[in-house]
């Protein structure tokens, strides 16, 4: 894809409000981004952007089904107290000089930006949150207008799906917490303000790519101006186009100084449309060893073969001649025997089971993984999907209850189990936790062990520096004694970043565990302790020294081969 605009106005001059009239007046355009929305109930914090208090940035709501792109890139010290509340213009090393694009109803300029609905699904779009802003607003939006239109296809070339470029679709307009900043010279004269506009009216969008177009309109002189997508060190962000009234044509998004292409942030809204899906976390596994049925054990090993059932649903809509099938090719040392299932119709809310058959080589490698591909066909849309298979007993033992959602604001979170049956002495413990969830400064994680000893791993990183500690998203950590301590480290990009930390040293040192068994029940405890934000634990694994150990036997004999053509020698 790529992203049009116009630009306008180098730093310095841009900060003067009256240059970015007289920027209007001679039909310059600046290159901005939007992609926030109206504070939602229960929003982390609904507050004035000039007001040092937490949580002020606005995050997508729960029914977001689309999201164009990074709002933040940073910090602007001293406009709120969201670590991560800047959209930076890098006026430095990128020499990028455009704080945004404009888009006023008053001077007839227009802004774009794509989307693609995916194959195999409609979408029903049925809000759509915007961002704009005008220079020395203050903490109260002056946005009083958004008129907005879709397009299948280029906007001015392709036709209008829904929407007019004069009504007034906007039922809600505040502060996004967020501030458009210059790299060399930051202040908080800029304040975005986060617009949501309704589209319940516009039809069902089936598979394909379209363009959203709007126009702001606000009760200052200056703009308003739609701040562009931002990446820390990335000059190019995107494809979005602007309309020049005086051409009467649009053209590409650029940004002043490096000429580079813009994108614009956006956030839609609805329910996603008809669509199949392959609930490959619930596919059953059956292993089968004819020379030793003792092998039959739920663990797939060389030689055997294995029977595998996974769930196939519908929703949103009915689907007609579903075939499921293992998809090519096949992995090295695995061989199709059944490979298709025909699922007849499913409508929505119907699911059925789809039921494949394989053989492992003898010549696969025992305690190696291989993942099977998984397609599904239908006249009215696809899906695709795969599963992960071990051959042997792995050498870890592994959660059965994971995944797990996380309790929003619940001390007492939600605890996952790893049953070790091997009798070995610990003289060293690491853990490694994977979980999603955004504002990493929420959480609690704990570990105990079957002798009843508790040890705290992390505990909210960033607080008690931060009230609500650090804003980063999502674990995926190893802990040891010995590594770094992470409760402050925090991603100054601020929120919808990684937290950056793969290795840490534990809140509580793990050495506590050393001269226990590890036989036994061994229980993780992760928990939300602040309003909003949640997520999910998704996966846990005890790396002990000395070590586990795994099994794998290979099946022996011919008699257990199930040749393509269903006989059996």
């Amino acid at each position: 894809m790529s992203k049009l605009s116009r630009l306008g106005n180098p730093p310095g001059a841009a900060l003067v409000v009256a240059c970015v009239t007289a920027a209007i007046a001679s039909t310059t355009a600046y290159a901005q981004r939007l992609d926030e929305a109206p504070w939602r109930p229960g929003a982390k914090a609904q507050l004035s952007p000039d007001t040092a208090m937490p949580r002020a940035v606005w995050q997508p709501p729960a029914n977001a089904i689309y999201d164009n792109g990074p709002r933040t890139s940073g910090t602007a010290p001293g406009c709120s107290g969201d670590s991560g509340n800047a959209s930076i213009l890098q006026d430095t090393a990128l020499t990028m000089s455009t704080f945004g694009a404009g888009h006023a109803v008053s001077s007839g300029f227009r802004v774009a930006e794509d989307f693609v609905v995916p194959s195999g699904q409609t979408w029903n779009v049925t809000g759509a949150n915007f961002f704009a802003y005008q220079t020395n607003s203050g903490a109260t939006s002056t946005i009083n207008a958004v008129n907005v239109r879709i397009w299948n296809g280029v906007p001015g070339t392709g036709s209008v799906v829904c929407g007019d470029p004069t009504t007034n679709r906007m039922d809600a307009t505040a502060a996004s917490g967020i501030f458009r900043t210059l790299e060399s010279a930051p202040d908080c004269t800029r304040p975005i303000m986060v617009q949501h506009v309704d589209l319940s009216s516009c039809p069902p969008l089936a598979a394909g790519t379209y363009w959203i177009d709007w126009q702001t309109g606000g009760s200052l002189a200056s703009g308003p101006w739609a701040p562009p997508i931002v990446i820390a060190g990335q000059s190019t962000t995107g494809n979005a186009m602007q309309f020049d009234p005086t051409a009467g044509t649009w053209a590409a998004l650029l940004d002043g100084g490096s000429g580079t292409a813009q994108g614009l942030p956006f956030v839609l809204e609805g329910p996603a449309g008809p669509a199949l899906a392959i609930d490959a976390a619930a596919a059953v596994l059956t292993d089968s060893c004819a020379a030793n049925p003792a092998q039959d054990n739920g663990v797939v090993e060389p030689g055997e073969t294995v029977d595998i059932a996974v769930p196939v649903s519908a929703s949103g809509g009915n689907f007609t001649n579903v075939v499921a099938s293992l998809a090519l090719p096949a992995p090295g040392s695995v061989v199709y025997v059944v490979s298709s299932a025909n699922l007849g119709t499913l409508n929505a809310g119907q699911s059925a089971t789809a039921n494949f058959r394989i053989r492992v080589e003898k010549s696969f490698t025992c305690l190696s993984d291989f993942t099977l591909p998984l397609a599904v066909t239908s006249n009215e849309g696809n899906a695709t999907g795969s599963i992960d298979v071990t051959v042997g007993a792995s050498a870890s033992p592994v959660p059965a209850d994971v995944p797990v959602a996380i309790p929003d604001n619940s001390p007492t979170g939600i605890s996952s189990t790893i049953a070790v049956s091997q009798n070995l002495t610990l003289t060293d413990l690491k853990v490694r936790v994977r979980a999603t969830h955004t504002w990493v400064g929420d959480l609690i994680v704990r570990l105990t062990s079957p002798a009843g000893t508790t040890v705290t791993l992390l505990d909210r990183p960033g607080v008690p520096v931060s009230t609500n500690g650090c804003n980063n998203n999502d674990l995926d950590v190893t802990f040891a004694d010995g590594q770094p301590d992470p409760e402050a480290v925090c991603n100054a990009a601020g929120t919808n970043v990684p937290w950056p930390v793969t290795d840490a040293g534990p809140t509580q040192p793990l050495s506590a565990f050393d001269g226990q068994n590890a036989l036994g029940n061994w229980v993780l405890t992760i928990s939300d302790n602040a309003t909003i934000d949640t997520g999910t634990l998704v996966d846990w694994e005890l790396i002990p020294t000395p070590g586990f150990e795994g099994g794998c036997e290979v099946c022996g004999g011919l008699g257990d081969l199930i040749f393509e053509d269903g006989f059996d020698p």
